[in-house]
């Protein structure tokens, strides 16, 4: 898989069994170097309360605008970055809106 291109190597993870594209896109970032960007909870939740796409969007719609809003070389940091934000400032149940830095441009974070 390492030496597929990326988008053959995705069509062929996300073909396994139990295997969606954010299984897929993890594998593709973290075990082959590839370009992905995988949106988990903590993803989605951050890009639709920030208001970077809709309430109704899917973690695999997100993870489509993601990868094409950001530049590839942005993909793990971006990641890494949103998954500690949101375990930490913006928790599913009690965000710590007072405390975040990024309120300022948060449509949740403005209510």
């Amino acid at each position: 898989l390492a030496t597929w291109p990326p988008e053959k190597a995705r069509t062929y993870l996300e073909a396994l069994p139990g295997v969606g594209p954010k299984t897929a896109a993890c594998v593709l970032l973290f075990d082959l170097a590839m370009p992905a960007f995988p949106a988990d909870t903590h993803v989605s939740r951050l890009c639709r309360r920030i208001g970077w796409v809709s309430e109704k969007m899917s973690p695999g719609e997100i993870q489509s605008v993601m990868e094409s809003a950001l530049p590839q070389e942005r993909y793990m940091g971006a990641h890494l970055n949103l998954i500690e934000h949101g375990r930490h400032v913006c928790k599913a149940r009690t965000p710590l809106c007072g405390t975040c830095v990024i309120r300022h441009c948060c449509d949740f974070g403005r209510r």
